[in-house]
C-alpha cells in the first residue's frame, strides 16, 4: 500500500505542468520566454538499474539553447548527453512554429526511496543584441527507487548454483551449411542427369563431288577400322571410355550402312528400336541391346572395364560383321 501511494505521488510530480524561465524584470524580451519539461523513464527502477532524463525546452526559432553537464558524483552516474533541435509543425500545437530542443542522458541512481534528480543547468541566448541571455535549470525530476532484493523478499532462500544448460539439438545444428549442402547435392544431380541425357551432337561434312570415292563394303570398312582400333591398344593404356566409344562408332557405321536408313542423331535406345524391326535375327538384336548399354555406362558413368572384357568386346563386334557379311552373300 504505501508502494503505491508513493507511485501516485510522483506520478502527480511528473504530470505537473511545463515551467518558464522568467524574463528579466525589464531587459529579457516576451519572445524570450521557454517552456521546460523533464522527466525519467521508467519512473520506478531498481538500484542501479539503467534508465533515461529526458529534458525538452521549447523556445521561439532562433534562440540558441545550451545545456549544463550534470553534476558528477554522488548517488547519480550519468553517460553521454545526446541533443536535438527541431522545428514543431504541428498547426493544432500552440507551440506552432517553434523550435524543440530535447536532451536524452543515460543516468543511473544508487539510492533508495524517493529520490529528487536536479535538473540540467540550461542557458538561453539573446535574440537581439538589446536582449540579456537567459541562464536557469530544467525542473526537478523525482523517480521511486527500489532495492534490487526487496524487503518482501528478505526470507527468501537463494537458489543453488547451477551449470549452463544444453542447447537444443536444432539450435546446435548448422542449418547454413545443410541447406548450402543440400543445394550443391541438387544442382550436382541435375547436371549428371542433364549429362546422361544429353544426345551427342551431329557433325555436317561436306565433301565435294570431286573428291568422292568408290563406296567400299561396309564390313569391310568395319573390319579394317576394328584392325586400326586394336593397334592403338587402348585397353593396355587404361583409355577404356575411348575404346568403348570407337568400338561404338564402328558398329553403328556399319549398321547405319547395312540394315537401316543413316540417321546418326539416334541414340543408342532409338537405334535398337529401329534394329527390332529390320532383318536382323533377334539373339544379335539382343547381344546388341548389351554391348550398345554396356558401353554406354563405361563412356557417360565410368563404369568399370577390364582388357578382357575390352578384348571380347572386340571379337563380338567382329563376329557380328562377319555373320552379316556372310548372310549378305548366301542372299
Amino acid at each position: 500500500m504505501k508502494g503505491l501511494c508513493a507511485a501516485l505521488l510522483v506520478a502527480a510530480w511528473s504530470a505537473a505542468a511545463p515551467l518558464s524561465v522568467p524574463a528579466a524584470p525589464s531587459s529579457v524580451a516576451p519572445h524570450e520566454r521557454a517552456h521546460l519539461q523533464a522527466s525519467i523513464t521508467p519512473s520506478q527502477l531498481k538500484l542501479g538499474e539503467r534508465a533515461t532524463y529526458r529534458g525538452r525546452v521549447v523556445v521561439v526559432a532562433g534562440v540558441g539553447v545550451h545545456f549544463g553537464a550534470p553534476v558528477a558524483g554522488g548517488a547519480y552516474s550519468w553517460g553521454k548527453p545526446v541533443v536535438k533541435r527541431g522545428r514543431i509543425e504541428d498547426p493544432k500545437s500552440l507551440d506552432f512554429g517553434k523550435d524543440s530542443v530535447v536532451v536524452r542522458i543515460p543516468i543511473q541512481i544508487f539510492e533508495t526511496g524517493i529520490v529528487s534528480v536536479p535538473g540540467l543547468r540550461l542557458q538561453l541566448d539573446r535574440l537581439a543584441p538589446s536582449t540579456q541571455a537567459v541562464a536557469g535549470r530544467l525542473p526537478v525530476v523525482r523517480v521511486i527507487v527500489t532495492p534490487t532484493v526487496t524487503a518482501a523478499d528478505s526470507a527468501a532462500e537463494l537458489h543453488p548454483v547451477r551449470g549452463p544448460l544444453v542447447a537444443p539439438w536444432w539450435e546446435r545444428v548448422a542449418w547454413g551449411l545443410v541447406l548450402a549442402a543440400a543445394v550443391i547435392l541438387a544442382v550436382l544431380a541435375l547436371v549428371i542427369r542433364w549429362w546422361r541425357g544429353r544426345k551427342p551432337k551431329a557433325t555436317l561434312v561436306r565433301v565435294p563431288t570431286a573428291a568422292r570415292t568408290p563406296r567400299r563394303d561396309p564390313a569391310q570398312v568395319a573390319l579394317a577400322a576394328l584392325v586400326a582400333l586394336r593397334g592403338k591398344r587402348l585397353p593396355e593404356l587404361g583409355q577404356y571410355g575411348e575404346h568403348a566409344l570407337s568400338l561404338t562408332r564402328i558398329l553403328r557405321e556399319y549398321l547405319e550402312a547395312t540394315l537401316v536408313t543413316p540417321r546418326p542423331g539416334d541414340t543408342s535406345a532409338e537405334l535398337l528400336q529401329r534394329l527390332a524391326s529390320a532383318a536382323l535375327p533377334t539373339e544379335d538384336v539382343a547381344r546388341l541391346e548389351g554391348l550398345l548399354g554396356f558401353w554406354d555406362r563405361v563412356k557417360f558413368a565410368r563404369a568399370p572395364m577390364g582388357l578382357e572384357e575390352a578384348r571380347r568386346c572386340e571379337d563380338a563386334v567382329e563376329a557380328l560383321v562377319r555373320r552379316g557379311e556372310n548372310r549378305r552373300e548366301v542372299a
